[in-house]
């Protein structure tokens, strides 16, 4: 009992936010909550170090990642190779079956299906809808959520109502400025709240990208308040 304290104490204020450096999630952060074959789903892996690191920890479960970037997609495939349980997808994933193009800039980072108020590289990809696409293979459960997709999460999410509902805990980028033209921070957090989510963890860095972290609204219940706010 005095483990499981020491574990969940980090996030046992409701809707806790803070400024300054942002950390990288550990996955002890969510595996309190996850069952022991969960189906996880990375949308924007990048180079795969997190994807890796689940399917590591989960070797009875179902990862999957989503990367669009031709570079950075070699890059997962290298990273995940040597685990079983890991589906790579080489599209991104937006609110329809669709090719769209995918602002890129010189670094090859933070690529982005919105349009960005700066000169970027243009390139074309597919993109899927993630609920058709995990419906269409028999997938209806995502116990973790995992989005980084530099401005579009609100649409990705927004879309695929079900699955949204299927999960315990999601992760999603934040942005406080107006490089990208996406919608407002409140609206996300508003269609996280109708599906029954609660902030956990909020961390972000002014003017620059966030990191907030959501739990399904009947773990909270059953974990933080019962053990942390009982009357």
């Amino acid at each position: 009992m005095f483990r499981l304290l020491l574990l969940i104490l980090p996030f046992c204020i409701h809707a806790h936010e803070r400024s300054g450096a942002i950390p990288i999630f550990s996955p002890y952060d969510v595996s309190l909550y996850l069952p022991y074959n969960p189906t996880i789903i990375h949308i924007g892996a990048a180079a795969g170090a997190r994807v890796a690191s689940d399917a590591s920890m989960y070797p009875h479960g179902k990862v999957i990642a989503f990367e669009p970037q031709k570079s950075l997609f070699q890059l997962l495939q290298k990273c995940t190779q040597k685990y079983p349980n890991v589906i790579i997808v080489n599209q991104a994933v937006y609110e329809t079956d669709a090719e769209l193009p995918l602002y890129v800039p010189p670094n090859q980072k933070n690529a982005s299906l919105l349009e960005p108020n700066d000169a970027f590289w243009v390139k074309e990809v597919s993109t899927v809808n993630l609920q058709d696409w995990c419906h269409r293979r028999g997938i209806y459960q995502a116990h973790l959520l995992w989005l980084t997709t530099n401005g579009s999460e609100y649409q990705i999410l927004k879309c695929a109502p079900q699955i949204l509902d299927s999960a315990v805990v999601v992760h999603v980028q934040t942005y406080f400025n107006d490089y990208w033209d996406n919608p407002k921070l409140w609206h996300l957090f508003a269609l996280m709240e109708h599906h029954g989510f609660v902030l956990l963890t909020h961390h972000w860095e002014k003017n620059q990208v966030g990191h907030a972290l959501f739990l399904k609204k009947r773990f909270y219940e059953g974990c933080y308040r019962r053990i942390f706010f009982k009357k």
